[in-house]
């Protein structure tokens, strides 16, 4: 998969929307970014720059700070423990506590 399309994924994850473009620029409108962080919009940056000879590889974005600490905060529990937590928070967002 390519790396910007990887960024686009990354972007609307984040914040709700499909990414916003100024003169080939990313932009991260305030009202929606305000809480993100700034190694986060920086990852984005690399990964959706327009020229991919530019933009940053697969490999040297594993190594992007930001991605690392996310990555890190997942490997916490195995996949499947960390799919029924997420569907528990989920679940209690929308429709109240879930039956055990």
């Amino acid at each position: 998969m390519d790396v910007y399309s990887l960024g686009v994924t990354l972007y609307i994850l984040l914040c709700g929307f499909p990414p916003v473009f100024c003169n080939d620029h990313v932009v991260f409108p305030e009202a929606y970014w305000d809480d993100i962080s700034e190694a986060a919009k920086g990852t984005l940056r690399k990964m959706l720059h327009p020229d991919p000879s530019q933009r940053v590889t697969a490999a040297d974005a594993l190594k992007d700070p930001w991605i690392r600490q996310q990555t890190t905060r997942v490997r916490r529990g195995s996949i499947s423990a960390n799919l029924e937590l997420v569907r528990n928070l989920l679940y209690n967002s929308v429709d109240g506590p879930s039956p055990t």
